[in-house]
């Protein structure tokens, strides 16, 4: 009885804090939540992006292209990628992107930059596919000199087809620690427009005309491929969705009356 009481409220206790409400703006909406273990908060943003999926990903693929979409970035380079516009034979699940990033921040507070892994995945459930990026090391891009390595970031894109696959609903999560002197509050309040200034970017870069087109095709490819094998993709667990094993009745032996 104890033990299930001790089990019940860590469990309690684990629970993360709800998502708030606080910006909704041109089809965009914005959430904040308390972190569990830091004073800087986590952010969400939602909305519709006019462009299906698979060319959605093949901008985001681009990483010369991060700077027009990703809010505060003022360079990037891609240090490491295992897959090309050619990568049929492989899983989407096993790709996997290592990028450089540069924010550049206002006089008297040094620059801040960053290095990424970024892998990518499918989830059946919920036909997305998922973008998961966090902080790592390169030898490529050691830290530099005047530059303030950033020690935590998070960002999670998750991309839903919409509309006949004409259309993509776009969730970014941030979770960003900058590093050295700057306050938590001030951090926040910086943070919370990421989300927002980031998709409405990306609304604007969804309209160019002039992007790998191949890989589009090889998104495309993949994203057909596991619609129609159950089981396939993570981030979201797929389910398999196999009929229902029939039940054979027993056959009712009939009893013999008594003469």
């Amino acid at each position: 009885m104890l033990l299930g009481l001790i089990v019940v409220s860590t469990a309690l206790e684990a629970a993360p804090p709800p998502w708030e409400k606080i910006i909704n703006r041109s089809g965009i909406t914005v959430y904040r939540r308390e972190h569990a273990s830091s004073s800087i908060v986590e952010f969400k943003g939602q909305g519709i992006v006019k462009a299906p999926v698979p060319k959605l990903l093949a901008l985001l693929q681009d990483i010369s292209l991060m700077p027009k979409w990703v809010e505060g970035c003022k360079k990037s380079k891609q240090l490491y990628r295992n897959f090309n516009s050619q990568s049929y034979n492989m899983s989407i699940n096993d790709y996997k992107v290592i990028v450089y990033g540069l924010n550049k921040v206002p006089w008297p507070l040094s620059d801040r930059d960053y290095v990424l892994l970024g892998r990518i995945s499918y989830s059946r459930s919920s036909d997305a596919v998922i973008m998961n990026l966090r902080e790592t090391k390169h030898s490529a891009m050691p830290p530099q000199s005047g530059i303030v390595r950033m020690p935590s970031m998070k960002t999670k894109l998750t991309l839903v087809p919409k509309n006949n696959d004409q259309d993509t609903w776009v969730q970014l999560y941030v979770h960003v620690d900058p590093g050295g002197v700057i306050p938590a509050w001030v951090v926040n309040f910086v943070s919370k427009s990421i989300p927002l200034k980031s998709i409405q970017k990306l609304r604007v870069l969804a309209k160019r005309q002039n992007y790998d087109k191949d890989m589009e095709k090889l998104v495309l490819h993949h994203v057909k491929k596991l619609r129609t094998k159950p089981g396939l993709g993570t981030g979201v667990q797929a389910t398999t969705n196999k009929p229902a094993k029939k039940k054979k009745k027993k056959k009712k032996k009939k009893k013999k009356k008594k003469r």
